[in-house]
């Protein structure tokens, strides 16, 4: 193994294979502390349904690149087989879930502003921000399946040369690949995130300072058995909760976006310095994977009623 090969391994199979595990385990966890929660009629839909996609990302995380790993240094023949067979559709499904993921936050952040402003939510609003998010993801990531295909060639020698992927017809249309590839995909799931969640917490903390009231997005219900004797304490809550939520987001995902300006505006640098842009690329999905897995850390620390679910 060169160095190369080595820190690859040690990021992707060790740091990654251990943040997803840990992951799944927590957001489980999570989904079981909200199953005990009011939250139909409050705005913790939001993090019930992030909590079901994180578990989905984690997985998707362990099937691409974990299993890539197995059969492409250690010789794996059935991995080989069985990574060739599911890529695009996994692939597909793992990119989906991420892009939707970021805008039931951006919702989140929506859904405060407009408290901020005094114009609260409906459970019927928050449902059709739901479904608008899932939408964007599907719109933006889900064509991916069909972007790539599994190429068998018999006459190539050995026993993992016989298939590779290839890139499919549609993408060699100039308009597809560059418009809707590239630019349409980087500005609607990098670039506007950002933005919005900038923009959305920016306005509801400056609308909040000045109006010297508490009120935020995520309402603490009540747990059951366990009414809430102190409700600004518990909105207080909730307004950590959201900001922690947003500024890991905003964190670990500063390096793709670091990337993606690259690639915008000098996407020779990508081929000149491949082995960096490679590292570089690896580290910020396994950033990303981090923010998914830190979900319930990050709850505890910043929700009592969360952590009186614990205790």
């Amino acid at each position: 193994f060169t160095t190369a090969d080595i820190a690859k391994i040690v990021l992707i199979m060790g740091i990654g294979g251990v943040l997803c595990t840990i992951g799944i385990i927590l957001n489980t966890s999570l989904l079981f502390v909200f199953s005990r929660l009011r939250i139909r009629n409050t705005n913790l839909i939001y993090l019930v349904i992030l909590a079901c996609f994180d578990i989905g990302v984690e997985i998707c995380f362990i099937l691409v690149f974990i299993v890539k790993l197995i059969w492409e240094y250690y010789g794996n023949y059935f991995a080989f087989l069985a990574w060739h067979d599911y890529i695009a559709l996994i692939s597909a499904i793992g990119q989906t879930l991420i892009a939707s993921s970021v805008y039931f936050i951006v919702a989140a952040s929506l859904d405060r502003y407009m408290a901020s402003i005094g114009r609260k939510f409906r459970s019927k609003d928050r449902i059709v921000a739901i479904w608008c998010a899932v939408m964007i993801g599907c719109l933006t990531k889900l064509p991916f399946y069909l972007e790539v295909e599994k190429v068998i060639d018999e006459n190539c020698e050995g026993t993992f040369s016989y298939k590779e992927l290839m890139r499919t017809n549609i993408t060699k249309s100039e308009f597809y690949s560059q418009v809707y590839m590239f630019y349409t995909r980087n500005i609607v799931n990098v670039f506007l995130p950002f933005l919005l969640l900038l923009l959305f917490n920016l306005a509801a903390v400056h609308n909040l300072s000045r109006q010297r009231r508490p009120d935020v997005l995520i309402e603490s219900p009540p747990l059951m058995g366990h009414p809430n004797v102190n409700n600004r304490s518990s909105l207080k809550d909730a307004s950590r909760t959201l900001i922690a939520l947003v500024s890991s987001y905003l964190l670990t995902n500063t390096l793709h976006l670091c990337i993606t300006v690259v690639e915008f505006i000098a996407p020779h640098l990508t081929e000149e310095y491949e082995e960096w842009y490679t590292f570089f690329a690896d580290l910020s999905s396994i950033l990303a994977v981090s923010a998914t897995a830190l979900r319930l850390p990050v709850y505890f620390a910043t929700n009592g009623n969360i952590r009186l679910r614990f205790r």
